[in-house]
């Protein structure tokens, strides 16, 4: 069960490291979101708004990023097979689906983690501030967020693995 877990896992490394555009989801988007969506917060203070507005948009922002990391790390990756038109791979095989699964959640909670920890980062340097205090409600929330781009993205990749493509 390990080594098929772990199969998957090591393919979602290997895609997402041949795929340019695939590392700048996990790396640059998430910035490039902080920034513009940062900025506009300070605008929005300069106009008048609360300063809670920035840690609420910022936050926002954070929960986006890893919706949509997890949702790619569990479509892409079956997603992928079916473009590439060896979807038979997939099912010769003796590995069953829920091993993918776990696999790619995987991978989608650490690919999610990396990029949660840029962003704090990115944060700091350019805001000044760490509004985020990490406890148990917060990893919570973002749990629920990863369980929902799985399913998501289950949601996507059964839709296009039955209606076709």
């Amino acid at each position: 069960m390990l080594r098929e877990i772990y199969a998957h896992f090591y393919k979602q490394i290997v895609v997402r490291m041949s795929e340019t555009g695939e590392l700048a989801g996990t790396f640059v988007w998430p910035l490039i979101g902080i920034l513009s969506l940062g900025l506009f917060g300070k605008y929005l203070i300069v106009e008048g708004a609360s300063e809670a507005a920035i840690p609420m948009i910022l936050i926002g922002v954070i929960s986006w990023n890893f919706l949509g990391i997890a949702t790619r790390a569990i479509s892409f990756g079956i997603l992928y097979d079916l473009w590439n038109n060896c979807m038979k791979h997939f099912f010769n095989t003796a590995i069953k689906l829920r091993y993918y699964v776990i696999g790619a959640s995987i991978f989608a909670l650490l690919s999610g983690l990396i990029a949660f920890f840029i962003v704090l980062g990115a944060i700091s340097l350019i805001f000044g501030n760490s509004f985020i205090i990490i406890n148990s409600y917060i990893l919570f929330g973002f749990f629920v967020v990863m369980l929902h781009g799985i399913a998501q993205g289950m949601m996507v990749t059964s839709l296009f693995v039955s209606k076709g493509y």
